[in-house]
């Protein structure tokens, strides 16, 4: 009785985390549009059946896949939760804070339309206030304070600039961003923050749904060796 009060537990508790992934999956249309997998779209009902044929660790795996396979965003107290049942079936805990290939394929195409703002931004710099490229962060802290002193960066175009420390924000009809030049007048450095401020502030439809994903994919991508870290702030794509 004891053995059967458990399995009817544990498959309640797999049941539940089902409909709640499924739910996460189903709602985020963009991520849906980026899953061709009916096994993923409609898991819930694989994991249903596999519950009815008491094939809780098959159940259990298949839960599992979902989530790696969607990259949904799951806290960590959820994380663990799922993980511990994995003893329950005598099996590893599942690395579920690797990034899957749908989020590291959003990952990048999200740093590319940042550097390409960042390449607008600077492109402007040199054209409409004669900036010197490369320009280095500390060169630019000189250049930018002087500029901004003489006329605040005053344009025709309708371009916003506002200089910090060893970065600026640059805001035109089409595009916001913020970012740092680099110690040696790189300019297509990022950091988390700015990436998922860019992504909030110019409304990118995006299958992320919390920075910690983001995060998730440069930590991933930076041990192995696809990003490499300045060492203060920004990030660079090798």
């Amino acid at each position: 009785m004891f053995k059967s009060f458990r399995q009817n537990n544990l498959t309640k508790k797999i049941q539940q985390w089902s409909e709640r992934v499924s739910t996460l999956i189903n709602k985020n249309e963009e991520l849906k549009a980026k899953i061709d997998k009916v096994d993923i779209l409609d898991g819930q009902k694989t994991i249903n059946e596999f519950l009815e044929n008491n094939e809780l660790g098959l159940a259990y795996e298949h839960l599992i896949y979902m989530i790696l396979e969607s990259g949904i965003y799951l806290t960590k107290e959820q994380i663990d939760d799922i993980s511990k049942l994995a003893g329950r079936f005598d099996l590893k805990k599942p690395l579920i804070l690797t990034p899957s290939v749908i989020e590291k394929d959003e990952f990048y195409n999200l740093l590319e339309l940042f550097n390409k703002a960042q390449k607008k931004a600077v492109n402007n710099l040199k054209n409409i206030w004669d900036m010197n490229v490369p320009m280095t962060r500390e060169h630019w802290i000189g250049w930018s304070q002087n500029q901004y002193g003489i006329d605040k960066f005053k344009n025709e175009q309708g371009i916003k600039i506002f200089p910090h420390g060893f970065g600026l924000s640059y805001q035109d009809e089409d595009v916001y961003i913020d970012f740092d030049f680099g110690k040696h007048g790189e300019f297509n450095g990022f950091d988390i923050n700015r990436l998922w401020f860019f992504l909030e502030m110019n409304k990118i439809k995006t299958l992320f749904t919390n920075e910690k994903q983001i995060k998730k994919v440069v930590d991933f991508e930076t041990e192995c060796g696809a990003l490499s870290f300045s060492g203060y702030i920004n990030y660079y794509k090798k």
